[in-house]
């Protein structure tokens, strides 16, 4: 099974991982580490690390920050080419809950390419779509 780790700017993370038990059930290998204010990089990067060596049993570990060019994401491209990890960035509840659900049945790059697909997914103009379905000839 692929490890998750959501990586983020304060506690972001554990409250992604919260909701998300609560719609898909507990989860296996999953885990936050949160960046916050006072963690210098040494603090942050061993945190990561520590995470990480948790997280992977031999599939790897899917990263997930909450944004690209952020610390969290920073500190994830920083080691990763000493890692058995894959990175993906714009971490929301709807790519979460996708990873969640293939966590176990596919590989690590797999699981990336959905993580990426579900957070696409997930993001929708809700207000403009409900007026072309008032208003279908606009």
């Amino acid at each position: 099974m692929v490890g998750i780790i959501l990586i983020t700017h304060g506690t972001l993370g554990d409250e992604l991982i919260k909701v998300a038990s609560k719609i898909y059930g507990e989860s296996k290998q999953v885990y936050a580490v949160p960046i916050l204010p006072d963690d210098g990089k040494s603090v942050a990067t061993e945190k990561l690390k520590q995470a990480i060596t948790k997280a992977d049993t031999g599939e790897g570990v899917l990263l997930l920050t909450d944004g690209f060019g952020g610390s969290p994401s920073n500190l994830c491209l920083g080691i990763f080419k000493d890692t058995h990890c894959e990175i993906v960035t714009g971490v929301n509840l709807s790519m979460l809950l996708e990873v969640l659900c293939y966590q176990n049945r596919v590989d690590l790059k797999e699981l990336a390419n959905r993580a990426v697909s579900g957070g696409k997914q997930g993001i929708v103009y809700a207000s403009e779509l409900f007026r072309q379905k008032l208003n279908p000839t606009s």
